[in-house]
């Protein structure tokens, strides 16, 4: 994997700004993995591709992640840490082979849903039914009964297509990772999608802001140019490493969370007036240390795999708080004097002469 630098991740930024999920996710990929071919990252399976993208959040961010979400019922904003590394489903077998599964009398070989698919399911205006069945259909390979007898898919009863899709989620349980949650103000339990594609966007959209403001800032005061200011910039070094109820939900997961439907958890964007600190290879903003401490609950992606995290609390503060101007120490006034003219009055770009 190719460490971006922060020229690059700017550059697929501003194209990701025109695309849609399906998009920036593979624009990311592309970016980082130089030794693979785009029609090859897009055939990769849903949780094969999230998890490369947990890998690059955690090259470019750091291990650990603030979450955010909204409880359904009293509409309270949680927020709760956990490690990327939790994210991680390690007992599953994705794989972008041929599946193969019995029901009844009859026989299914399919394969694994990907993001050319989902990408031409977001093309079509139809609603969320007739993408499942067309889902289904691009991903089936082969029917038959016992006896070999060939079928089409309008052929195969509901009891077959969920046994099929039951065997998709058991295949690739990282790309339907579903968090518990409990409401501490209200007690409401509910599971939350985790989306790591809108998740990192999010991120990256708020480091390209306020790296920008950064460029201007200098660029204004300095004259530097934007080339020098992103190459100083901290960037990637390291090398990384119940009856219908289971088609809907998996599928259901996998179709809304690729049609740009706003996502249930976020992460907590620090403002441009907040202190800068590095946990990843980005700068990030500094946490808040009078927070709450933390308890400990567990995640469960879809099939109730148990992952050690963080509990949700609720965010006290309703009202955002007042931006404060940095605290500069009085110094005592020198005599002003013109400058000579061997001296420069601004200062230089590192690594750059005068011109």
């Amino acid at each position: 994997m190719h460490a971006p630098t922060a020229a690059e991740l700017m550059n697929v930024w501003e194209s990701g700004l025109r695309q849609g999920a399906i998009d920036r996710a593979l624009g990311l990929l592309e970016a980082v993995h130089s030794e693979q071919s785009g029609e090859t990252l897009a055939e990769l399976s849903i949780g094969e591709r999230d998890a490369r993208l947990l890998q690059l959040r955690q090259a470019l961010f750091g291990p650990r992640i603030t979450n955010t979400t909204r409880c359904p019922r009293c509409s309270e904003r949680l927020e709760w840490e956990s490690e990327v590394a939790e994210l991680h489903v390690k007992d599953g077998k994705t794989s972008t082979s041929e599946l193969c599964v019995e029901a009844e009398t009859y026989r299914l070989k399919f394969r694994l849903p990907n993001s050319r698919d989902l990408a031409t399911l977001c093309k079509d205006e139809e609603g969320i039914n007739d993408r499942r069945k067309k889902l289904l259909e691009r991903c089936l390979m082969e029917a038959s009964t016992s006896e070999g007898e060939p079928l089409r898919i309008e052929q195969m009863p509901e009891t077959a297509l969920q046994a099929m899709v039951q065997e998709m989620d058991h295949a690739d349980p990282q790309s339907n990772l579903q968090i518990n949650l409990t409401c501490p103000a209200c007690g409401h339990c509910w599971e939350a999608l985790f989306d790591i594609v809108s998740f990192l966007w999010a991120e990256i959209n708020n480091w390209a802001e306020r790296t920008l403001r950064t460029v201007h800032l200098l660029a204004r005061a300095y004259g530097w140019r934007e080339a020098d200011i992103l190459a100083l910039s901290p960037h990637p070094q390291a090398d990384l490493c119940g009856d219908g109820e289971p088609m809907r939900d998996f599928l259901d997961s996998l179709i809304e969370r690729h049609a740009d439907v706003a996502p249930q958890i976020k992460p907590r964007l620090p403002s441009i007036f907040e202190p800068e600190v590095s946990q990843g290879e980005l700068d990030v903003a500094a946490p808040d240390d009078n927070a709450p401490a933390i308890e400990e609950t567990d995640i469960l992606p879809s099939r109730q795999v148990t992952i050690p995290t963080a509990s949700p609390r609720v965010v006290e503060s309703v009202q955002p708080k007042a931006a404060r101007a940095p605290t500069v120490p009085a110094r005592e006034e020198e005599p002003s004097r013109k400058a000579t003219p061997n001296e420069s009055t601004f200062p230089l770009s590192p690594g750059r002469g005068r011109g």
